[in-house]
């Protein structure tokens, strides 16, 4: 059986993915951007609500809404899964050591310490999602957002490859993620909005485009 790489290793095997799995970690990033428990917050989620608005060019505050949750989902789902499938365990996302800054209209997470953690589904849904949702789900429909949530995780789970369906698989089961996607063909039951912005149009899984 092949050995499981150590957790800092599998970070540097994952952000050669994409961006969105990459989280930066070592001594230097202890200090770097904000803790992102401060996203919960009312004046740290309305300046990211403000700068995806203007980056968007909408005035509806619930497609700012639905947009800085989708890369804030996708984001923690493509480090979660990325570590638990290199390591066995997700890395561990508590949102007072989990750091973000934005650069160049950019989201970067940042850590000093990594540790393993929990189940992918335990750190972000539990440990940021459920809490954002509860925050910020009298300017976007709940359901809109778990629906964003769950997009995000399929699709992350895809960037990685056919050995991440299991854990995909285990964090649709979370009761908070049922419904949110038809099961055979993972086409969202809700609309994301995205196709309200300026630069917008309509997702590969949107449930308002014509099905196959």
């Amino acid at each position: 059986m092949e050995s499981r790489p150590p957790l800092t290793e599998a970070l540097h095997r994952l952000a050669t993915i994409t961006p969105y799995f990459e989280l930066r970690h070592g001594r230097a990033e202890a200090t770097r951007g904000r803790p992102s428990a401060l996203l919960r917050t009312p004046e740290v989620a309305a300046e990211r609500f403000d700068e995806a608005a203007a980056a968007l060019g909408t005035a509806e505050r619930r497609v700012a809404v639905s947009w800085v949750f989708l890369d804030w989902a996708a984001r923690l789902w493509s480090v979660a899964l990325g570590t638990a499938l290199l390591t066995g365990r997700s890395v561990a996302l508590d949102p007072e050591r989990l750091r973000f800054s934005r650069d160049d209209g950019f989201t970067v997470l940042h850590m000093a310490a990594p540790t393993p953690g929990g189940t992918p589904a335990g750190e972000v849904i539990d440990g940021h999602l459920a809490p954002l949702v509860s925050a910020w789900g009298h300017l976007a429909a709940p359901g809109l957002l778990w629906g964003n949530a769950a997009s995000c995780l399929v699709t992350a789970g895809s960037l990685l490859g056919d050995d991440a369906e299991p854990l995909v698989a285990a964090a649709l089961t979370d009761r908070r993620l049922a419904g949110a996607l038809d099961a055979r063909t993972h086409r969202r039951r809700s609309c994301c909005l995205f196709y309200r912005s300026a630069t917008g149009g309509y997702c590969g899984d949107c449930a308002l485009t014509a099905r196959d």
